[in-house]
């Protein structure tokens, strides 16, 4: 299912998102860990200890960036001092590539605490593209969108998630960060099948994977808080596709997210671990230097 526009990006392998409180884990080399994923946001034009931390992890790792505010899906226009915080961020990190998320966070100049979904229509769809290309213009690497975790449907929207999703970075000729927690979260929240669902997402733009865990809580819906342990439905999303998507040949990166509650690096390693043994299950063989791609056919 490899696409041509995936041979754009650098193969990074497993990777872990740097946040503060496993910084001096990502200071030296690790065994588990290929490649780091720094959000702008927390160290732009910081110094401190955000400045070092960033620092020591690219110093030992190449990294790619994740953005939370971008909001492309805003009325709001583009903000240029934003871009060009970003543009200044990506000159001295030299990250493979540059996402955030098909959402938006602001309306008429104010702020959400929160990724939100967009209205989903053709001309939202190419308005969001257009931005992304605006981005890519800015920051001078190319983009990766992520599709969100959402809680409310929008009743006026026209198109469902995934033909949304695949027309936007189809306009936008951009690559998918394909979140397979998000999938499970939302098919556990609004009903649908996770394999039916990634499966009628743009699969041949992924170039990278997000894993997490979730929340489930007390009245029975799942919140996509990157808390917990990743789930068993969640390995079996990552599983089920990159029998799909190989790894190297069309896959660049699968990330391990963690953003709260967090447990001993130790733990997190064994998470890493599992992910590495999928990346090396279905990577694909070569022979005389040619791989050799399993056959669609065969996969269950």
């Amino acid at each position: 299912m490899a696409s041509t526009h995936t041979n754009l990006f650098p193969t990074l392998g497993v990777g872990l998102g740097l946040r503060t409180p496993y910084a001096a884990h990502l200071a030296q080399p690790l065994a588990t860990v290929d490649w780091v994923e720094i959000t702008p946001e927390n160290y732009m034009g910081r110094g401190g200890h955000y400045a070092r931390d960033w620092q020591q992890a690219t110093a030992h790792y190449p990294c790619a960036l994740h953005g939370v505010s971008l909001s492309l899906g805003s009325v709001d226009p583009l903000s240029k001092a934003y871009l060009a915080d970003l543009a200044t961020f990506v000159q001295a990190a030299n990250p493979a590539w540059v996402s955030d998320h098909l959402s938006f966070s602001s309306t008429y100049g104010q702020y959400y605490n929160d990724l939100l979904p967009v209205l989903r229509t053709p001309a939202t769809a190419q308005y969001v593209a257009d931005r992304i290309k605006a981005v890519e213009d800015a920051v001078q690497r190319p983009m990766l969108v992520e599709h969100i975790s959402y809680y409310v449907e929008n009743k006026e929207s026209s198109l469902t998630e995934c033909d949304f999703v695949g027309r936007v970075v189809a306009a936008a000729n951009c690559g998918l960060l394909l979140d397979v927690n998000n999938v499970v979260v939302n098919c556990l929240n609004h009903g649908g099948d996770p394999f039916a669902y990634a499966a009628a997402l743009p699969l041949e733009r992924a170039v990278e994977i997000h894993v997490a865990g979730f929340t489930r809580m007390a009245e029975g819906n799942v919140i996509d808080t990157h808390a917990n342990a990743v789930d068993d439905a969640v390995w079996a999303l990552l599983d089920w596709v990159l029998q799909r998507c190989p790894p190297g040949e069309q896959i660049k990166g699968i990330l391990l997210e963690r953003d709260g509650n967090y447990p001993p690096f130790e733990e997190l390693e064994a998470e890493l671990r599992r992910i590495r043994a999928f990346w090396a299950q279905y990577l694909p063989k070569r022979v005389d230097g040619v791989p050799v791609l399993v056959e669609e056919a065969s996969l269950p």
